[in-house]
């Protein structure tokens, strides 16, 4: 009876390990998405001409709305 806890036991504290190992590699998966997706200045220097058009039109309604 002993003998098969502890085999249950040993079962379950790999399973443990296999899933903590499984979410460290989840989580490392995630972070590096949202480091990507989160790089403004990335998105600028491969795109740049959108975003100075962007700045443009945001800066014109900006001044348009100070103006009034």
């Amino acid at each position: 009876m002993s003998n098969m806890l502890s085999v249950r036991r040993d079962a379950l504290r790999r399973a443990v390990v296999n899933d903590t190992q499984e979410l460290r590699r989840a989580v490392g998966q995630l972070r590096s998405v949202v480091r990507q997706r989160a790089d403004v200045p990335g998105h600028i220097a491969r795109r740049p001409y959108p975003w100075l058009g962007g700045a443009f039109l945001v800066g014109m309604w900006l001044g348009s709305r100070a103006a009034n």
